[in-house]
């Protein structure tokens, strides 16, 4: 009887630790799964970035006396709505 009982405990515990080991797995593989998820979306946003950069060094590049005019008209409505 109390060799059942000790079985029965040793059962638990294994099945226990059977379960941790499970949950430990299962949470690193959604870290991973996340990491490279985040990693894709910066990149994705790095890229777009770039381009964007690019597109307004080309447009500034091009029509340099109309880029001052928006900068200019941008830094007086900033301005205005700051002193406000």
């Amino acid at each position: 009887m109390h060799r059942a009982k000790h079985n029965g405990k040793h059962a638990l515990k294994k099945d226990i630790s059977d379960i941790k080991h499970a949950l430990s797995q299962g949470a690193a593989h959604l870290k991973e799964k996340a990491g490279a998820s985040v990693t894709h979306y910066y990149d994705n946003f790095r890229d777009k970035t770039a381009e964007v950069q690019d597109d307004i060094g080309n447009y500034v590049s091009n029509k340099p006396i109309k880029s001052m005019g928006i900068a200019m008209l941008a830094g007086m409505a900033i301005g205005y709505f700051l002193n406000r």
